[in-house]
């Protein structure tokens, strides 16, 4: 893994430490010679590390080794687009079904003037909603968690 990869997903995984994520790793067994897939819930990171809670053992992995389950924002139904317009509080601002903000004045405005509260507002909601903005799906560094029920 790349050292901007790298970077990126430890950024992600420490934005999302309070809302649970989920990651899955793999170890090696040793009776069949071959790696074992494992899920977990991230409980602490540092620099180069993870912690990870699964079936009630704490593993401590690289960070490369872990891969978070995140949801591509093409995934965002219209309830969720209403859930995050409504609990933003966005007045003169729409969620797109791509999960971007779109003015809703005219096409001229800049995304500049949207007040920093709201934008860090709609981040934490993606966090807390698993939904991959920082592009770690297209790079293999997350798992699409579309239809797995990983979060229920």
């Amino acid at each position: 893994m790349k050292n901007d990869i790298r970077d990126v997903l430890r950024k992600d995984l420490c934005g999302r430490l309070p809302y649970g994520v989920k990651v899955e790793f793999k170890l090696p067994n040793y009776e069949t010679q071959e790696f074992d897939k494992h899920i977990g819930e991230v409980i602490g990171i540092t620099k180069y590390e993870v912690t990870v809670l699964s079936k009630g053992i704490h593993y401590r992995l690289d960070i490369e080794k872990v891969k978070p389950y995140l949801f591509s924002l093409y995934n965002l139904s219209k309830d969720q687009i209403a859930e995050a317009s409504i609990a933003l509080n966005i007045k003169d601002y729409r969620i797109s079904e791509y999960g971007d903000i779109e003015s809703r004045r005219n096409i001229y405005d800049d995304i500049a003037y949207i007040p920093i509260d709201d934008i860090q507002n709609y981040i934490n909601w993606l966090d807390k909603n698993m939904f991959d903005y920082r592009g770690l799906l297209e790079k293999d560094a997350a798992i699409n968690a579309k239809d797995l029920n990983i979060y229920n």
